[in-house]
């Protein structure tokens, strides 16, 4: 198979970055993360808090924020037990929180700044212990203000693809073809989209291996982005696939890697979307469903509700 498609004219090998190792996971992850681990590596080498706050889900982010918080509050109250919970003036022996809380609480009082007033550090070791952990509270707060409002500010594009990958008619032959739109109201433009395909291919050992082909795309860019884009790669002699049936197509473990970048013009800034398809998500002779209409008052209407809508061909 392998030297059958390099004696395709126009077809010819790339080279992505993913070596040709004959890997079986896919190598791209739907979140557009790389699926590749790193060994030999120490994690705190690899490790980059700030980049990883900044990437990581909201839940995840306030998630540390929280374990942070009841950590060094954990901390100090632990520190000013051991000093004596005698040093903190004001706290009440009949308190049914008891000291631990007595002194959580102070920590949390003094990690914020906020100090209510009724308990109050005494001596020089305590004092120098609530000093410190005012200085520790206000860089901390500071950090995690510029970490919420990184967040904020950083554009991201927010695509939705399509859940499947047909093969369709295309012309006078086939194409594979996918659909993509924007989740959010943000104005993308300039978009343009890279596709290349990963294909475990044998060569003339009986040996199997990785091997990328880019792949041409009926259009590669657009200038708007306000409904819905359907990218199509046509099925020619300059593609791949040409000649495959599909028992050969998913007997090749193909799998499609997609880039879409453009410009988000509510951030003026340029952003990028990674997404792959695998074979199990191709669907053979289907065509999609009509999604975009217009209403009765002569607008564009995007139907959502079949986004992922397809026919099979002959019962349309």
């Amino acid at each position: 198979m392998l030297e059958q498609i390099r004696k395709k004219k126009h077809v010819e090998e790339k080279e992505f970055g993913f070596g040709n190792t004959g890997q079986k996971k896919r190598l791209l992850n739907t979140d557009g993360t790389f699926n590749v681990v790193r060994k030999g590596v120490s994690p705190f080498e690899s490790f980059n808090p700030y980049n990883e706050l900044l990437a990581t889900s909201w839940n995840r982010f306030f998630g540390c924020v929280l374990l942070w918080y009841f950590s060094i509050n954990l901390f100090f109250a632990g520190l000013y037990l051991v000093c004596g919970i005698e040093n903190l003036r004001g706290v009440d022996p009949a308190e049914e929180s008891g000291p631990f809380w007595e002194a959580f609480f102070f920590s949390a009082q003094t990690l914020s700044t906020v100090g209510y007033g009724r308990v109050s550090p005494s001596g020089i070791l305590v004092n120098t212990i609530a000093a410190f952990e005012a200085l520790v509270g206000v860089t901390s707060f500071a950090l995690i203000t510029g970490l919420v409002f990184g967040r904020f500010s950083k554009p991201v594009a927010k695509l939705m693809f399509s859940e499947k990958l047909l093969q369709s008619p295309y012309k006078k032959e086939t194409a594979l073809m996918f659909r993509v739109t924007n989740r959010m109201k943000s104005q993308l433009v300039n978009l343009s989209a890279q596709v290349s395909v990963s294909l475990a291919l044998k060569g003339a050992d009986g040996h199997s291996s990785r091997h990328f082909f880019s792949l041409s795309l009926e259009r590669e860019s657009i200038v708007f982005f306000p409904t819905s884009w359907t990218i199509v790669h046509p099925i020619d002699e300059g593609s791949p696939f040409y000649g495959m049936s599909e028992s050969e197509f998913r007997a090749s473990d193909p799998e499609l890697l997609i880039l879409i970048q453009g410009s988000d013009d509510s951030f003026s800034a340029n952003v990028q979307v990674r997404y792959s398809y695998l074979e199990n998500d191709t669907i053979w002779g289907a065509k999609w469903r009509k999604i975009i209409h217009v209403s009765e008052d002569g607008s564009s209407q995007l139907d959502m509700q079949n986004f992922n809508a397809y026919d099979r061909i002959g019962n349309a």
